[in-house]
């Protein structure tokens, strides 16, 4: 079986721009699809995590635009990032998906399922919060230490 460290990078096109993507595991009807955090690449993830979760379940983890092997460059809007996600899982033939993201792949993972419910099966945000903005910023800058 393919692990993270050792499965082909493949490509397709988005706006006919190249995303880097990787798909390996144990084939399954709803793969698990991995939003990473900003600026976050296919190279550093944790091959322990996503290899244990590959013995059971198709895992796919993906670079947007502007990040690692992909073009473009890296949008500046959270929504953007969500409709780039959907065009890519349709581009690769996923029809629905388990979703996970991490920070900043968390909050654009819930802009992918409100936006895109027919796409996402199940959510799982991880070390992420609601919203992205202003506001949160102002809040965050408020705690002291």
């Amino acid at each position: 079986m393919a692990t993270l460290q050792n499965v082909q990078t493949r490509f397709t096109s988005v706006d006919r721009l190249k995303i880097a993507y990787r798909r390996f595991g144990k084939q399954s009807t709803l793969p698990l699809f991995y939003i990473n955090h900003l600026r976050g690449s296919m190279d550093t993830l944790d091959p322990l995590l996503f290899n244990t979760i590959a013995k059971n379940r198709e895992v796919i983890i993906y670079g947007s635009f502007g990040i690692g092997h992909s073009e473009g460059t890296v949008p500046d809007s959270t929504s953007v990032m969500a409709s780039i996600a959907a065009k890519f899982l349709a581009a690769i033939g996923v029809v629905q998906a388990d979703v996970i993201g991490f920070s900043m792949g968390g909050g654009i993972a819930q802009i992918l399922a409100w936006d895109y419910p027919q796409l996402v099966h199940k959510l799982i945000l991880a070390g992420t919060q609601s919203a992205i903005g202003e506001g949160v910023v102002t809040v965050v800058a408020s705690i002291p230490g």
